[in-house]
């Protein structure tokens, strides 16, 4: 069993200076577009539609995990929580990025947001 010393805790759970999180991230010149609207109208299916129909992707959850092997994969779709905050890409779409402020969805899910929002390195 892993068991985290009491220092390592602290220091992941000090959300006061997020601007000196993720230093590789910030020295990138990031776009950040906002798509707003309704719910179903579409948001998330146009941001994607540019990826165009065909493509192969891998697939990452916290549960299951489908990798293409021996071809080039371009995309990978995953839940929030499994973002890889290493690879550098091209293109992110964070989708249910208002959950961030969600209370009853808990620290955890708006840690992942924040996570992906200022450390993915685009």
């Amino acid at each position: 069993m892993n068991v985290m010393s009491n220092e390592a805790k602290k220091q992941l759970s000090d959300l006061r200076f997020p601007a000196e999180w993720h230093p590789a991230a910030r020295t990138i010149q990031r776009k950040i577009i906002l798509h707003i609207g309704p719910t179903n109208s579409g948001k998330t299916y146009n941001a994607l539609k540019c990826l165009g129909k065909g493509v192969p992707y891998n697939f990452v959850t916290g549960e299951e995990r489908r990798e293409l092997k021996g071809i080039h994969v371009p995309l990978t779709s995953s839940t929030i929580e499994m973002i890889n905050l290493q690879k550098q890409v091209g293109m992110v779409v964070i989708d249910e990025i208002q959950m961030i402020s969600d209370q009853q969805r808990g620290w955890a899910c708006a840690w992942a947001w924040t996570q992906a929002l200022l450390g993915t390195l685009i």
